[in-house]
């Protein structure tokens, strides 16, 4: 591996020396370009060499020095790639822009490019899309910030990735999500998919969103608002058990039926000893020889009110 590593290291200075030419020439007014075309043949072959170097070396490292030679590699890749992208944008930009002086000068300077290029990346054995632009070449950033991956916006690995990132800032905003996913990539409208995907999250929607809202009360029905004789309009039902004790002094379990008025909301109760529907049938008939027939009856579903309704 040491040997390989020092042809390495010889590639990459003739690499280097290389691309210091090609940048003189570009500068230059008067421009062979059969000359640079020459000199860019070489330089992708220097790299095409370097990368199996490389690949070789990734094979027979350590796993702990993995990263720090991934990068290494990188920066070397990504300064010819650069280069080779400034010599198509001089060139595309000349034959363009030949009857406008000033905007040529302009769109001649290889460093007001943005360009994407494709890195062929050893460790996973498959071609990716990175793209980048002049404005970060000397931050004292990582590769991947001033080079990122670029992804196309609607496509299911893209949604993951968002996802996971949305998920990794522990569920922050859109700008923050944002921030985030620009370190590494570069997707387009990526601030539309960011916020289709926070507007959709679980989590996000139990503490941000609205919380459940009551129905609006209906209206009461119209026996309960007209006017009518008390008890006219009854509902009823059980409450209880209470413990008493009876006249053996023995604890037992009694209930109380309450009969409730509709409109004036009178109350009127009676005690019971059990739930059957002869001790109901008892207990109606004490309250209407009290307070009269009813018109209407109002219960809930228990079984001894079905069966007394069957039976009267």
């Amino acid at each position: 591996m040491t040997k390989k590593k020092a042809i390495r290291v010889g590639h990459r200075g003739a690499a280097r020396r290389l691309i210091s030419k090609i940048e003189e020439e570009l500068e230059k007014e008067t421009t062979q370009r059969d000359e640079i075309e020459s000199l860019c043949e070489t330089l992708k072959k220097k790299r095409d060499i370097l990368s199996e170097l490389d690949s070789e070396i990734l094979e027979e490292i350590a796993e702990e020095n993995m990263e720090a030679e991934i990068e290494d590699s990188d920066r070397y890749v990504l300064d010819i790639e650069r280069i080779l992208t400034k010599v198509r944008n001089s060139s595309s930009s000349k034959q363009k822009n030949k009857s406008n002086e000033t905007s040529s000068n302009q769109n001649l300077n290889p460093n007001a490019a943005y360009f994407v290029f494709i890195n062929s990346t050893s460790t996973y054995e498959k071609q990716l899309l990175r793209c980048g632009g002049p404005r970060i070449d000397n931050a004292t950033v990582g590769e991947t910030v001033k080079f990122p991956y670029l992804l196309p916006a609607k496509d299911r690995l893209t949604h993951f990735i968002v996802l996971k990132a949305h998920e990794n800032t522990l569920h922050s905003g859109i700008n923050i999500t944002l921030a985030y996913i620009q370190q590494t990539f570069w997707i387009p409208k990526l601030r539309q998919c960011v916020k289709s995907i926070v507007m959709k999250c679980v989590t996000c929607r139990k503490v941000i969103g609205k919380s459940y809202s009551a129905p609006e009360i209906p209206p009461l029905p119209k026996e309960r608002v007209q006017d009518a004789t008390p008890f006219s309009i009854t509902g009823v039902v059980f409450t209880g058990a209470l413990s008493i004790r009876n006249s053996h002094n023995e604890e037992s379990k009694a209930y109380i039926c309450l009969f409730t008025c509709a409109v004036t909301r009178a109350v009127h109760l009676e005690l019971v000893y059990d739930l059957s529907e002869e001790s109901f049938l008892l207990c109606f008939r004490r309250f209407v020889s009290r307070r009269s027939v009813p018109k209407i009856m109002m219960s809930d579903n228990a079984l001894t009110f079905k069966a007394a309704s069957n039976e009267i």
